[in-house]
């Protein structure tokens, strides 16, 4: 249908759903700023890829404070003596204000899980079941299907969709996270349907092309 035709653009025609980290565990480590993935088209010796370690990916836990000079990360500068002490009264972390945070411009990202940050921005959107890893260059990027779905619907009849019963699944977009920056773009489908169109109209800035990605 339109959901598979708009995933194949999106992920390009090259992808292949094997590609995933060597070692799902070592993403959560905060040490190191590369890690080593699976690369199933031999682009590398040994199959293998260096990449950045990403900021955002599936499963995150808490925040980060990351120095960003270059202005890419998605995220809230920290670098002025009242911000850090609003984040340390917020997030009950006296580091923010007694502790060295990374210089230059102290950046924090709050929301570092995949699908929460897909979620914040998403809320009337359902999400799919899997996220899929993608490797542009060196930096990791994660898609999620979006779909437009509802308990109730005038004239339908019920369906099984994701675990669990809609009168109306459709759908609607895919969501590209940038595991580096934490960017989030989300790419509607060519046609869409009148509940998904309703959404997009109304904040069209959340999306993008698949051109422009």
């Amino acid at each position: 249908g339109r959901g598979e035709a708009l995933r194949r653009a999106v992920l390009g025609p090259g992808h292949q759903a094997g590609v995933h980290l060597a070692q799902p565990a070592g993403v959560a480590d905060p040490s190191g700023d590369i890690v080593t993935i699976l690369d199933p088209l031999g682009r590398s010796p040994g199959g293998d890829r260096i990449v950045r370690r990403p900021l955002v990916y599936p499963g995150a836990q808490s925040y980060d404070v990351i120095a960003d000079s270059s202005h890419r990360i998605v995220g809230v500068p920290i670098d002025s003596r009242i911000a850090r002490v609003a984040h340390a009264w917020s997030l009950q972390s006296p580091q923010f204000v007694a502790g060295h945070l990374a210089e230059p411009r102290p950046t924090l990202v709050d929301v570092r899980d995949v699908r929460d940050r897909v979620e914040h921005l998403t809320p009337f959107f359902v999400q799919g079941s899997t996220v899929t890893p993608l490797v542009v260059a060196d930096t990791i990027y994660w898609a999620v299907d979006l779909y437009a779905a509802s308990n109730w619907y005038p004239l339908s009849v019920p369906i099984q969709a994701l675990g669990q019963e809609w009168r109306y699944f459709q759908h609607a977009a895919v969501a590209v996270v940038d595991g580096f920056s934490g960017d989030v773009m989300i790419v509607p489908d060519p046609v869409l349907d009148p509940l998904a169109r309703v959404w997009v109209q109304r904040f069209q800035s959340l999306f993008t092309t698949v051109a422009a990605l």
